[in-house]
């Protein structure tokens, strides 16, 4: 029943440090507060001082800076980094200000220049506890967890008390498979920090990692009493399930749902549970939801795949074509694309491939039938079956429905033919594929593998 799940770590840095002050008095300086009291009313009252004529460098730094800050609570990455931008203009030796614009490309996705920033930070000042944080993670988020470890134990070096870097480091310690010295660091996180959901939730996914899950269970019990967090309730759920007390975990996969109806690791959880309990139409429902959320969900399709061995009639052929893209294999048709017209890619039409080669014993004296799925959008299926003196692609929708059809005949080149013409045997095709899809995923798996 298990099978391998990517398990999320929660690891939240603390991004913004402090920021600089006003010199004087002055009330229309004082009204441009920091970003974390009202980001709106920071932006109105920072614009006015840094559009004056009369202020001080520092003055309009200061007013960049905190600006800045508020465009970052309110998401606008954009915004934020150019108010950095103008701020390092007027005073480039600031290490916060790099810092912060770090923070800001990493939220943008653009880690590369996050990590140039971060780095810049830690040179203007090395005593920076938190860029060394804040690179940590972007390292971590590259996964380079050699990098990110070593970037935390700097952070600590530099901060001892520095609770974050602690919870950082423990998920590099787990990627790396580590989870006794994640467990350690994790339990350092607590200590410093007391109520820290995200460290009682990394550390019970930890302790369910070796095995240890009734401690897995008291953590993550409490990370979820301290925040209601959908992921800190599928994290629950599913590690009931893992310790096979999976209607114990049925209540906090509900409520991962509720809380979040678009996540799709709830659903797949949820989906599982149902399984388990042998309430298959709702397992179905679950996973097929947690498709649609997310195609990339490997568990849920292999889950379908189980399901309709027991009962066919509930896969239609959409979810054949959402397999099919699942298995991420490419194919080069060469000249063959030309000449049916299909989406060209350079030189070469590429399509994600499921290839299974029947052999003795097949159910089917078919040949070799092999469905593919276009990378355009909306997809398509190409399904193709050759022998030795006819081949037949058949163009399909994802709803079954055939768009076009070529055949070659022995020493003949594809040429079009109309839909009526191999109606028949398209429907043979498509019965055979929505029928045996599944039941050849082992074939396939061998295939990938290079075994015989």
């Amino acid at each position: 029943m298990m099978w391998r799940r990517t398990t999320i770590h929660c690891l939240i840095v603390a991004l913004i440090g402090i920021a600089p002050t006003f010199a004087g008095n002055n009330a229309a300086r004082d009204k441009c507060l920091d970003a974390r009291n009202n980001p709106d009313q920071t932006i109105q009252n920072c614009t006015p001082i840094i559009d004056g004529a009369t202020e001080k460098a520092a003055e309009k730094f200061a007013a960049y800076f905190r600006r800045a800050r508020a465009q970052f609570a309110k998401q606008d990455w954009d915004n934020s980094i150019a108010d950095y931008n103008s701020a390092i203009q007027l005073l480039p030796d600031v290490a916060e200000a790099y810092n912060e614009r770090g923070a800001a490309y990493d939220r943008k996705g653009d880690r590369e220049r996050a990590i140039s920033d971060y780095s810049t930070a830690i040179r203007i000042g090395p005593g920076n506890a938190l860029a060394y944080g804040n690179r940590g993670l972007a390292h971590y988020k590259n996964e380079a967890y050699d990098l990110a470890i070593a970037d935390f134990d700097e952070a600590i070096r530099l901060d001892p008390q520095y609770s974050v870097a602690y919870n950082g480091r423990g998920v590099a310690y787990s990627k790396k498979g580590d989870h006794r010295k994640a467990i350690a660091d994790f339990t350092e996180a607590i200590r410093l920090k007391g109520f820290y959901a995200n460290a009682y939730n990394n550390r019970g996914i930890a302790h369910a990692n070796i095995g240890n899950f009734t401690q897995a269970i008291a953590d993550l019990k409490i990370a979820v009493q301290i925040e209601d967090n959908p992921k800190f309730y599928n994290e629950l759920a599913w590690t009931y399930f893992r310790a096979g007390q999976a209607r114990d975990g049925l209540p906090y996969a509900d409520r991962a749902v509720r809380l979040n109806p678009s996540y799709a690791n709830a659903y797949d959880t949820r989906g599982s549970i149902y399984e388990a309990l042998g309430e298959h139409a709702s397992a179905i429902v679950d996973f097929k939801k947690a498709l649609s959320l997310d195609s990339s969900i490997a568990s849920s399709a292999a889950a379908l795949a189980r399901l309709a061995q027991n009962d066919p009639a509930s896969v239609t052929f959409s979810d054949v074509v959402r397999f099919v893209q699942q298995q991420g294999w490419r194919i080069n048709l060469g000249d063959i694309c030309t000449k049916m017209g299909l989406p060209q890619s350079g030189d070469d039409c590429f399509f994600q491939q499921l290839s299974v080669q029947e052999t003795e014993g097949r159910s089917d004296p078919r040949g070799l039938n092999v469905p593919t799925v276009s990378n355009t959008s909306p997809p398509y299926v190409l399904i193709y079956h050759f022998s030795p003196l006819v081949g037949e692609f058949f163009v399909v929708s994802p709803d079954g429905v055939l768009m076009r059809a070529f055949v070659r005949f022995k020493g003949t080149d594809y040429s079009r033919v109309s839909n009526e013409d191999v109606s028949e045997e398209f429907n043979k095709d498509l019965a055979y594929w929505t029928k045996n899809f599944f039941r050849l995923k082992k074939g396939l798996e061998a295939e990938r593998s290079g075994q015989k």
